[in-house]
């Protein structure tokens, strides 16, 4: 059997393995500065934390969809506070405690003494 026969078969079969490898890779970081979501270990989106303007648990129907469909975990939605799409939906594994944490950094920024476009 040739390449050209068995290619056609496999190549659809690689890419479904490499789309779920990638979903269940699917992790969530805070830092002291931002929030990762990283795919196999690799930061893929990165929001800082100065930028959210709510962390809670629920759905945004309209936004960015960072969500690995696992069983058992529940859906949290970011809302930025500037950009054009907003809201992000996640997964983490534990949402109670991944809000906490989120709120905790949060309010443990240092604040601005200019803000942004404002001189002295």
């Amino acid at each position: 059997m040739a390449w050209q026969q068995i290619l056609p078969v496999i190549f659809p079969i690689v890419i479904a393995l490499v789309v779920l490898g990638a979903m269940f890779s699917l992790r969530y970081r805070i830092t002291e500065a931002e929030l990762q979501i990283r795919i196999l270990g690799m930061p893929v989106r990165k929001i800082k934390l100065r930028d959210i303007a709510e962390i809670k648990k629920g759905k945004a129907l309209l936004g960015e969809n960072w969500a690995a469909p696992l069983p058992g975990r529940e859906m949290v939605v970011i809302t930025k506070k500037k950009g054009l799409v907003k809201n992000i939906n996640i997964t983490p594994p534990e949402a109670d405690a991944f809000i906490a944490e989120a709120k905790a950094k949060i309010a443990s920024l240092p604040p601005d003494a200019i803000e942004p476009g404002k001189f002295l």
